[in-house]
């Protein structure tokens, strides 16, 4: 696991995460990487909560799905630079907000290749939270 952070924090000094096209292709791997599991997702959601694969897809697979594609078609415009305000001090100046990527996170486990899973259970979640991240998402 440590060896996958160090290659994913490589990737990110790079700078080859700001590019769009790096990261629908992200998105799009992403996708795919769903596609081809989904028998063994909705599995996993049978044994781990009882879902039938209807709920499956409604609940969890479906709404993925759902923001991903999303993102892909957002995304141009929510990287865009956005207008700031400027102190009347500073005119004639302008300022804009660069939309950047944050850095390494949990639970975005993706490199400049393919989307990259880390699967277990408490004990990965635990070893997880020892590293250093540059932002954790709770969901």
């Amino acid at each position: 696991m440590e060896k996958s952070i160090a290659e994913l924090r490589e990737t990110f000094k790079t700078g080859g995460t700001k590019s769009i096209s790096w990261r629908k292709s992200q998105l799009k791997a992403l996708l795919q990487l769903i596609n081809q599991n989904e028998d063994s997702i909705f599995k996993a959601l049978d044994q781990d909560l009882g879902k039938s694969p209807v709920e499956s897809y409604r609940d969890e697979v479906g709404v993925l799905k759902k923001s991903v594609t999303y993102t892909l078609s957002c995304l141009e415009k929510w990287v865009a630079p956005k207008k700031a305000e400027v102190p009347l001090l500073f005119f004639p100046a302008k300022a804009e907000v660069m939309p950047q990527p944050l850095g390494v996170t949990i639970p975005k486990y993706l490199d400049n290749k393919a989307v990259k899973v880390l699967a277990g259970g408490a004990d990965i979640g635990e070893r997880l939270l020892q590293l250093k991240w540059d932002k954790i998402f709770f969901t």
